[in-house]
């Protein structure tokens, strides 16, 4: 997929999406920023700045807003920083030779910025939002409203899929893969609990570290540029989905983002040895340890349930919850039923067969599979009995030996199968299109009576 705004390509440089070259570049700069500064050298100092200059440049082409944000709040605690915890000092300007070459700089930029045509995009942020910001705040709260029915997460990479197919009115053309937040599309997946000691952890490392950072210690400069990498990335993070552990190593881009996850998490683990050689002066930080936690996991569960109920859209009729990985039920809450939705997989319109059938049948309960695996609604199938087999196109056929034997088969818009291997009488209605698009309603009508085939 290439990403484009106003007719030019925003590189990625390697990424797929170029919010996650902006992320990872971002990172890297306040590791060049701590070289620079503590170098005394000018065949360091200027080389470093010149590859800075590079990188700046590189973050306009990617247009990311995300990426400039993390950037600015990146680079202002990374100067507060070494002003309040180092420097301690009044402010001074260089020598003129190094400010002319700054000025220089400076204004190179902000002249590539001008010419790429990014400055543009920024200013338009600010006077008309367009929807790849709105819409993030739609799918964010979408997210709420997914903890609040399947609390125990969906299972890795799944959260985009269930929210485009369940979560967005049939109209929308729109698909998400993830939740365009990592900590928010970490959650929906791995469920309240795991996200919240996760979170945790990493909120304890980093809280120690900045905690350290008012203490007489060695080699602060490093600390600042761990806390500076982690603030980029955590900023990053939150405006799209840059750290996924849900990806394959098949591909260069999902090499490229777990790279990016591990160095975000290295920063975490650089910090550790900061916090074990002063512990004297983090013990006073770690002894209200348990009330601490108390705390904190209370204020996030009032703040996820709060929000859940605030942000997320409010339930109509139809209560969806996790069955097991990949296995989802639309609970109608006036229906004693529950239906198996069997999907065609080799079509790409999943979310308008799940309409659809729903439209056909608006008072019926659903167990949707959403990843095609038999074995799982096996299992499924024994606490919650099943009504009526519905199939959507003929890929499931093969199935119907696993549920038939107690249940009356549904078949919707069915193409023409290679064998049928049901008698007559376990078939009891065959949703058949109009428009006849696979030539199917022929065959159909010489199986089954009139009373037993529908056109919608």
């Amino acid at each position: 997929m290439e990403f484009t705004y106003n007719g030019m390509v925003r590189y990625g440089f390697g990424f797929d999406n170029p919010n996650h070259a902006a992320a990872l570049i971002t990172m890297l700069l306040p590791i060049l920023w701590t070289i620079r500064l503590e170098s005394n050298k000018p065949f360091i100092k200027y080389p470093v700045l010149l590859l800075e200059c590079t990188l700046y440049a590189a973050l306009f082409y990617t247009y990311s807003r995300a990426g400039l944000l993390a950037l600015a709040v990146s680079a202002l605690f990374f100067a507060s920083s070494r002003h309040l915890f180092i420097q301690k000092q009044r402010f001074s300007l260089p020598k003129r030779k190094t400010c002319y070459i700054y000025g220089v700089s400076l204004l190179g930029l902000i002249g590539i910025m001008i010419y790429s045509g990014f400055a543009t995009r920024i200013i338009k942020s600010f006077v008309a939002p367009d929807k790849a910001m709105t819409n993030r705040f739609d799918v964010w709260s979408g997210g709420l409203h997914m903890l609040r029915n399947m609390p125990q997460g969906t299972g890795t990479g799944l959260s985009g899929k269930i929210y485009t197919l369940f979560y967005l009115p049939p109209e929308s053309y729109l698909a998400y893969r993830t939740m365009v937040n990592s900590f928010v599309t970490y959650a929906v997946e791995q469920g309240i609990v795991v996200s919240l000691i996760t979170f945790f952890i990493l909120a304890a490392i980093s809280g120690a570290g900045l905690w350290l950072l008012n203490k007489d210690i060695k080699h602060k400069n490093i600390l600042i540029c761990a806390m500076a990498v982690i603030v980029s990335g955590a900023i990053s993070a939150m405006l799209s989905t840059c750290f996924d552990i849900s990806l394959s190593f098949d591909t260069l881009n999902n090499n490229l983002q777990y790279l990016l996850l591990i160095m975000w998490l290295s920063c975490f683990a650089a910090l550790l040895p900061y916090i074990s050689k002063n512990r004297k002066q983090v013990n006073s930080l770690i002894k209200p340890f348990p009330m601490g936690f108390a705390s904190f996991t209370g204020a996030v569960l009032i703040l996820t349930i709060s929000g859940c109920y605030v942000f997320s859209p409010s339930l109509k009729t139809a209560q969806i919850s996790l069955l097991d990985k990949g296995i989802i039920k639309v609970e109608e809450r006036k229906s004693p039923s529950c239906n198996l939705m069997l999907l065609d997989f080799n079509r790409d319109n999943q979310k308008e067969q799940i309409y659809s059938i729903r439209k056909q049948f608006p008072d019926s309960s659903f167990i949707v599979d959403i990843q095609n695996t038999t074995e799982d609604f096996k299992r499924v199938q024994k606490g919650h009995p099943i009504t009526k087999i519905i199939i959507y196109g003929s890929a499931n056929y093969s199935k119907l030996k696993t549920f038939i034997t107690c249940n009356k088969a549904i078949l919707f818009n069915p193409p023409i199968p290679a064998k049928i291997n049901i008698s007559e009488d376990q078939i009891s209605k065959v949703y058949l299109s109009r428009y006849d698009e696979r030539g199917s309603n022929f065959l159909w009508e010489q199986i089954l009576p009139k009373s037993g085939i529908l056109y919608f």
